[in-house]
């Protein structure tokens, strides 16, 4: 008899079925024309027993969608029989639903993140097409969701069933029931499954319910509400919704007649990230409400989902906590937010984090304020952000990677539950294969964590070498001005000295000057020298424990890449052997269960699979928590060992950069004191000369023709201090000796010599001035350089 059945454009064979309802079956067709494959669902002979306005809604609501995440309408025909009726004829989805995907058994503890992420962000654009048009679905669940993949081999995710949709506004509500028992609204449940009936009337909320419901099942692998007994016992099923507290996403009764385990946040089975948890958990919290007067609108519902799925995800690591993080930013976040997003999931304080990226500072790759979505950064699951904990304090709590229990296996043989057990065991193993992959992850990047944080360390040392090496020649520089300086300014006094006891009767406000220029040359000079000798131990001392640190360094450079679960130890192919032989015995399990009865052979055969079965359940658990887990507590002992090395290593950089800035800062003092010794002496002394010509020229004024040839020349005596007392030296032209002591005026003429001996003096101390000032500004601009210098090394050395 020929299986085949056909409309005008369209053929079928009823015997390949894609799905089947309660009112319908679907089965894979062809267009005439072109041999596309189509999708046709043919109504059963019960749904004609409907009223001819519900038989049709379905046709009209699909008329009215158009959307990627909603099952295309490609035409609506009768078939070509003699009591044929109307099929809908839509694109085929040949990859299943998204119950297919869930029942798979290495989707047994949910989907991995990215594939969470594409049916949260998809499932929700078709409903959002729905609601835009008006339309309530009224049966969501994930075999109501079909998958497609794209050419990418990304997966497309599709409503489909549109015979329990209907129109309904916003504020409007229904009276009939349609839907799953385990995806139906608590109000719902009640009067469709319970019979209780009381007029109760829904709104579209009731989508919501089912919304969440979905995403807790593809989050975790699970239903979140689970009665002991499943279906049969609904009145607990009902109590679990209904007596639930706010906040609650899960209940699960485990034993008959037990209490009931509720839970607020998703199971650490879970596949999904911290990051991801922490948006996912209270977005199903609040779609999971069973108070309608508290329920979302959808458009806040919208609202949330593109909140999350719009999220930048960025990776990290902890190598403290063993902890792989996809940290979920917004677009306006900036580098605080993120150090305060790390906080969240590692409890290290954002002033107390370094976060490198390929060995570099992240604060020195991208501003403060600057959007994280303009981080233009090479980081990935390979290449992540390393976040390290400044202060060296290691948090309490450590990640270690869960996985599923392998069911209690008995010897009995059952065949309707040993195929069941088998594909536990599957999702368990599964999940063993991911907790390696993960601890094998975990060590690679351990290595490079250490890898960074030594040249981080190296980095640090190079330029605070650098920043001592400068400053060491720059206080040679300075030191060497400062004699200059000072011996200038040492001779400028001993020529006031001079000439003030040379020029006879003087005013005692001349004297006072003196004494005052001498008290704070000798104070000025003092504090210099005081200042300077400081600067020569500070910098004596922070080189000393540069070397110290650069000793320090080398030992803690010594890592042992071998430790850990690695690459080579293959674990994770291991267990993946196991796996094949365990896929092997559920084919024959499912193949048993089918033949519902064995002979004695095929029985002993099931046994010994089922002893094989019991025997890979050990090894597999054996070498995750043996071998890979013990592996991985070593590694961190190991490795919290080293870090204590390498953070009293960066604590002495710290004390160095500490010693640097101040060194930078107490040779800036030690300029400005210079300067100002020399300026303010300077001053001082013009000052007194400007007094000293005065009184000369009251008490003798000067003649020209009686001066010597050598002063109208302008040859002027030089005049320098021998053991506290005046040397006169003569220029060329006086005639004299050329030495001799000074004992006091002997004429006018000798009087007026001597002043412009001083003044001649005076008029080459200033032109010295000029020469030092412009030393002090070049000095100057160095030491700016240097506090540019000593920033850099800050950065280098805080987080």
């Amino acid at each position: 008899m020929s299986t085949l059945r056909g409309s005008k454009n369209y053929v079928w064979d009823t015997a390949k079925p894609l799905g089947q309802g309660a009112t319908s079956l679907v089965y894979i067709g062809r267009e005439k024309r072109t041999g596309e494959e189509v999708a046709v669902k043919v109504f059963t002979p019960q749904s004609y027993q409907r009223p001819r306005q519900v038989q049709t809604r379905e046709f009209e609501v699909m008329r009215r969608l158009n959307h990627e995440n909603v099952v295309r309408l490609l035409a609506i025909e009768e078939e070509q029989t003699m009591n044929g009726g109307e099929v809908i004829v839509m694109e085929l989805c040949p990859n299943g639903s998204l119950y297919n995907v869930l029942d798979s058994p290495e989707n047994s503890y949910g989907l991995c993140e990215e594939e969470f992420v594409l049916v949260l962000e998809q499932v929700s654009a078709g409903v959002k097409h729905c609601r835009d048009h008006d339309i309530i679905h009224r049966d969501i669940k994930p075999g109501n969701i079909l998958r497609c993949v794209a050419e990418d081999g990304r997966s497309i995710y599709k409503l489909t069933d549109f015979g329990a949709a209907r129109e309904l506004q916003e504020n409007e509500e229904f009276m009939s029931l349609y839907g799953t028992e385990e995806y139906l609204h608590p109000d719902m449940y009640e009067k469709a499954v319970l019979r209780h009936v009381r007029g109760q009337q829904f709104g579209v909320h009731v989508d919501l319910w089912s919304l969440g419901v979905t995403f807790y099942h593809a989050a975790t692998g699970n239903l979140p509400f689970r009665p002991y007994g499943g279906r049969r016992n609904k009145e607990t099923m009902h109590l679990i919704t209904t007596t639930k507290e706010a906040g609650v996403i899960s209940g699960v009764q485990l034993t008959e007649n037990g209490r009931i385990e509720y839970r607020s946040e998703l199971p650490n089975t879970c596949r999904l990230s911290l990051g991801i948890k922490r948006q996912v958990t209270p977005f199903l919290a609040a779609l999971l409400e069973k108070d309608q007067s508290r329920t979302w609108p959808f458009d806040q519902f919208f609202e949330q989902v593109a909140n999350i799925t719009t999220k930048i995800i960025i990776d990290a690591f902890c190598p403290s906590l063993l902890l792989t993080m996809k940290i979920y930013a917004d677009n306006t976040d900036t580098l605080q937010r993120l150090r305060e997003l790390v906080a969240e999931q590692t409890d290290i304080p954002s002033n107390d984090q370094l976060l490198l990226v390929g060995g570099q500072k992240l604060s020195s790759l991208v501003q403060a304020q600057q959007p994280i979505r303009d981080y233009h950064l090479d980081i990935s699951s390979t290449n992540p952000i390393i976040v390290f904990s400044m202060s060296g304090a290691f948090p309490q709590k450590v990640y270690t990677p869960s996985v599923g229990q392998f069911p209690q296996l008995t010897q009995a043989m059952a065949l309707d539950h040993d195929y069941p057990q088998c594909k536990r065991c599957c999702g368990v193993l599964h999940s063993i294969i991911e907790a390696v992959r993960i601890t094998t992850d975990t060590t690679m990047l351990v290595n490079m964590a250490v890898h960074m944080y030594c040249s981080h360390l190296k980095q640090q040392l190079s330029v605070l070498r650098e920043s001592l090496s400068r400053l060491d020649h720059q206080m040679g520089v300075v030191n060497h001005w400062k004699q200059g300086a000072m011996t200038q300014l040492e001779h400028h006094l001993g020529l006031l000295q001079l000439t003030h006891m040379a020029s006879g009767p003087s005013s005692d406000k001349v004297t006072k000057w003196v004494k005052v220029i001498q008290a704070a040359h000798q104070t000025h000079k003092n504090d210099c020298e005081t200042l300077f000798n400081k600067l020569q131990g500070n910098s004596g001392q922070a080189n000393a424990q540069l070397q110290e640190a650069v000793s320090m360094q080398a030992s803690v450079g010594d890592w042992d890449t071998a430790l850990g679960c690695t690459p080579a130890d293959r674990c994770a192919e291991k267990v993946k052997v196991m796996l094949d032989r365990m896929k092997k015995i559920l084919a024959m399990f499912k193949e048993n269960r089918a033949k519902r009865h064995l002979n004695y052979n095929e029985e002993q055969i099931h046994k010994f699979e089922k002893n094989k079965l019991s025997e890979l359940c050990t090894q597999a658990r054996s070498m995750l928590t043996d071998n890979c887990l013990r592996k991985r507590k070593n590694l961190l002992v190991t490795y919290k060992h080293w870090f204590g090395k390498a953070a009293q290593c960066q604590a002495l950089i710290s004390v160095v950069g500490a010693s640097v800035r101040q060194i930078t800062e107490d040779h800036a003092t030690l300029v400005t004191k210079l300067k100002n010794a020399e300026v303010g002496s300077s001053k001082l002394i013009n000052d007194c000369v400007v007094h000293l010509r005065k009184d000369v020229a009251a008490s003798q004024p000067p003649v020209a023709s009686q001066m010597p040839a050598g002063m109208v020349n302008g040859n002027a005596p030089h005049v320098r201090l021998v053991n506290g007392s005046a040397d006169v030296m003569r220029g060329p032209g006086s005639g004299g000796s050329g030495s001799g002591q000074f004992s006091g005026p002997s004429n006018p003429t000798s009087r007026q010599d001597r002043l412009d001996s001083l003044l001649d003096g005076i008029s080459t101390s200033r032109q010295s001035l000029e020469e030092l000032e412009q030393l002090v500004n070049e000095n100057t601009a160095l030491i700016r350089n240097f506090g540019s210098l000593t920033e850099e090394e800050k950065n280098g050395e805080t987080a």
